[in-house]
Order: structure tokens, then C-alpha cells, then sequence
């Protein structure tokens, strides 16, 4: 079982529902993005709560050296081979 601290961050420095958003985007590819909105359906969760988790997601990923981008009008894309985002 995972460690959680007073303020629900698990060890990994990710709320729950920070993992929750990065399982979803390692659904996707560059092919066939997700969009923000498709995440907080998922999630039942408004977009706007989406968008103020992406700060610390982009910097998580980075920090673990994934490729993440932000194709504007077309989506997110965790930019990985299938065996790198069964890493994640």
C-alpha cells in the first residue's frame, strides 16, 4: 500500500486523481489524442479542475523524462512506445 501525507499526495508526489488523468492519456496516441473535455468525462471532474492538474502532470512526466505535448485544437498526447507507457 502506498504511503499518503496530510495533504492526499501519495509517495510519488501525485494525487490520485493526477494519476488517474496520466493512466488516461497513456490510452492515447499522437494519432488519436484526448482531448481535456473526454478527461473530465472520464473522471467526472469539470474541465477547468483538468486544467489546473496539467502543471504538475507536465512537470511529473518531464522530471520521468515522458514526452508530453499539447497539440492546440486537437488534444494531449503522452508521445511513448506502448512498452514506455506501461512505465508509467
Amino acid at each position: 500500500m502506498s504511503r499518503v501525507n496530510q495533504g492526499g499526495e501519495q509517495k510519488s508526489g501525485l494525487t490520485s486523481r493526477q494519476k488517474a488523468i496520466i493512466q488516461i492519456l497513456t490510452q492515447f496516441t499522437a494519432a488519436n489524442p484526448v482531448t481535456v473535455a473526454v478527461i473530465s468525462d472520464k473522471l467526472k471532474i469539470s474541465s477547468r479542475t483538468v486544467l489546473r492538474e496539467m502543471p504538475t502532470i507536465e512537470a511529473w512526466l518531464a522530471e520521468h523524462n515522458f514526452t508530453f505535448l499539447r497539440k492546440p485544437g486537437v488534444g494531449l498526447v503522452l508521445d511513448e512506445s506502448m512498452e514506455t507507457r506501461s512505465r508509467v
